[in-house]
């Protein structure tokens, strides 16, 4: 548990970090933000981020409810198009700046 405080307003915060976040990504735990409702405690005690949850719930859903379900195939789409949006980001970005991303 860290402790945060805002300059302008003098609150503190107690930031809680996520441990179940990509570990390539936060080696040492993703810090949770005070504006993240989602987030909570699990079994252990250990606090996990509202991202970490949906993402645990949505897999459920796909594992429960089967591919052909509509609500599942919502959710691939919905992870379809953000790779889409992510590559064509990457092709805009490789053709403007000459780069080999």
């Amino acid at each position: 548990m860290h402790k945060l405080k805002d300059t302008t307003t003098g609150e503190n915060y107690v930031i809680h970090i996520c441990y179940e976040c990509d570990p390539d990504q936060y080696p040492n735990g993703k810090p949770i933000l005070p504006s993240d409702k989602l987030a909570e405690p699990n079994e252990k005690g250990e606090w996990v981020c509202g991202e970490c949850q949906i993402e645990t719930l949505n897999k459920r859903k796909i594992r429960v409810l089967g591919l052909q379900h509509l609500e599942v195939q919502r959710i691939i789409q919905q992870e379809d198009n953000d790779c889409k949006r992510w590559n064509n980001y990457v092709k805009r970005v490789n053709q403007t700046m000459g780069g080999g991303l």
